[in-house]
């Protein structure tokens, strides 16, 4: 019966996997859109000392400063780069850097959709994307703020999805190295702390 369901897994072909890449590409801009609008209710939110703290060391980088050096911090660097990009592009306040990171928490989300779709089915990853934009109310410990750990999170999804998909194609190919290489960077680089998952997912895909 396992081996049947597994089976079925395996063969499963949803009908976007028969779109042409750019209806895809339509579909996640589209997404991104409807997904910033969907951050849009926090950006008024408090807000705490460490997203201040991405906020400052940005402002530090876009100035010509260098973390470690002119901002001391005990963080890996690349939410401190994004917020600098922010800044960069005029998010200057803390409103428009907020703005900033939601629209970038939409843009990987949408990447998310886009790269996956294809396998797993649209209704499936627009739900995941939904849900990821959306259940912060439900949390209470400010996990809507611009934060390295929401970074972290949608690049973990990346990893999990990667993973998932080598198991039920036994597909094992280069592309979904490369693109766990990339999440496994970003994530570590918003957050030191990643790497347990990294190497779980790492080992796992491994051993398939």
């Amino acid at each position: 019966m396992f081996d049947k369901f597994a089976d079925s897994l395996r063969t499963y072909t949803p009908k976007i996997s028969q779109q042409p890449w750019w209806r895809v590409a339509i579909e996640a801009v589209v997404l991104a859109g409807i997904l910033l609008v969907l951050h849009l209710p926090y950006y008024s939110q408090p807000t705490f000392l460490d997203e201040f703290d991405n906020m400052i060391g940005g402002n530090v980088v876009a100035h010509g400063g260098a973390i470690y050096v002119d901002y001391l911090s005990q963080h890996t660097p690349v939410a401190y780069w994004i917020s600098a990009l922010g800044h960069l592009v005029g998010a200057e306040y803390f409103g428009g850097q907020r703005l900033f990171g939601f629209a970038v928490f939409s843009v990987l989300l949408a990447a998310l959709y886009a790269r996956n779709a294809r396998q797993f089915g649209r209704v499936p990853l627009i739900i995941v994307v939904v849900l990821v934009s959306t259940m912060h109310f439900y949390n209470p410990e400010l996990s809507y703020t611009v934060l390295s750990d929401n970074y972290q999170a949608i690049m973990c999804l990346f990893l999990l999805f990667e993973v998932v998909g080598m198991g039920i194609r036994r597909d094992t190919s280069l592309h979904r190295w490369i693109i766990m290489g990339v999440a496994s960077a970003f994530s570590f680089g918003v957050a030191f702390v990643s790497a347990y998952f990294i190497a779980g997912a790492v080992v796992t895909a491994a051993v398939l």
